[in-house]
């Protein structure tokens, strides 16, 4: 727009090589060519690599669910909103056109901000301590101080602390739900420290041997062993067999694959698992945790002769984990 082609161009091609390098070292691997977690967690994604449909149509109606999802999420409205304000600015002249003439600095922010916008309304996800879309309201809320710097910068040099404290309140219960997450930040980091730290530091530190989670986290941290997720984010054989509904069996395939003797499981949540694992453990958890599947979490042993080891271990363990967390056998 302000003529600065090479400029553009350098951004263009450092996107393309980048990301385009990145896709082509997964393809290497015999991979899709974005992540397996990217393609658990994105319909959008998956239906786009046509890995869960196979036509345009199936984009289509994926990009339409999104966009429903992210709406009724918290941050969908106020994105939204913030945007329709953008926009609004334009409503003083006869066409867009003109307005870009008259301030193209405006015009050029209030568009990309909106069109930012737009694609992660309907290509991203919104929640989970608002680290996915947080980029997208600070980038808004930037662009409407640019394009409305005039009045704003009017009305701060004429208003009292009153004013100031009345607009600051107003913001914060906005965005309430943005604050809600910053208070409750450091409770959820200590219910990561009392589950998830205790688990990779039993992982790495007594037990010493291939694990299988389904649910992946700090457990995997600078652990030497292999970790085998079966939730299908850190899977690509897994996350197609969820895809694509295949019999238990294949839980068991892949465990005796990668000499898998543990499993890590928290019970409210996927897939099922075999009849033949013995559940020898449950590490409980006091308190609601928010960062987390659940409170519960057991441990199986794929094979009958596992057994007697795996509680060794955990005998061992037990007496080191913190206050608030359980472990029964």
């Amino acid at each position: 727009m302000f003529r600065k082609l090479r400029h553009a161009a350098v951004v263009i091609l450092l996107g393309i090589f980048s990301i385009g390098g990145f896709g082509l070292y997964l393809h290497s691997l015999g991979l899709p060519w974005l992540p397996s977690s990217v393609l658990f967690k994105s319909q959008v994604a998956s239906a786009g690599m046509d890995m869960s449909g196979n036509s345009l149509g199936s984009f289509l109606v994926a990009l339409g669910r999104n966009l429903n999802s992210n709406l009724d999420a918290y941050g969908g409205p106020q994105i939204v909103v913030m945007v329709a304000v953008l926009l609004a600015v334009f409503t003083r002249f006869r066409n867009p056109i003109d307005g870009f003439r008259s301030d193209p600095v405006k015009g050029v922010v209030g568009l990309f901000a909106a069109l930012i916008s737009f694609a992660h309304l309907t290509g991203g996800r919104l929640g989970s301590y608002s680290r996915y879309e947080v980029y997208v309201v600070v980038l808004d809320l930037c662009a409407l101080a640019l394009v409305y710097r005039e009045p704003l910068n009017a009305w701060l040099r004429t208003a009292t602390i009153p004013g100031h404290i009345i607009v600051a309140v107003m913001l914060v219960f906005l965005f309430s739900g943005y604050a809600r997450s910053t208070l409750i930040t450091p409770a959820a980091a200590a219910y990561v420290y009392d589950e998830s730290y205790q688990l990779r530091r039993f992982v790495a530190h007594y037990y010493g041997r291939p694990v299988a989670v389904n649910h992946l986290g700090i457990i995997d941290y600078r652990d030497p062993q292999y970790v085998l997720d079966l939730s299908g984010k850190g899977s690509e054989q897994a996350r197609r067999a969820i895809a694509t509904r295949q019999p238990g069996d294949w839980i068991d395939q892949l465990t005796r694959g990668h000499d898998v003797d543990l499993a890590i499981i928290y019970p409210n949540v996927g897939p099922p698992l075999p009849a033949s694992w013995h559940a020898v453990g449950r590490m409980d958890l006091r308190g609601h945790p928010h960062t987390l599947p659940g409170n519960t979490v057991v441990f199986y042993a794929t094979e009958e002769n596992e057994i007697a080891r795996i509680v060794d271990d955990l005998r061992r363990f037990a007496p080191t984990l913190p206050r608030g967390v359980s472990l029964e056998f």
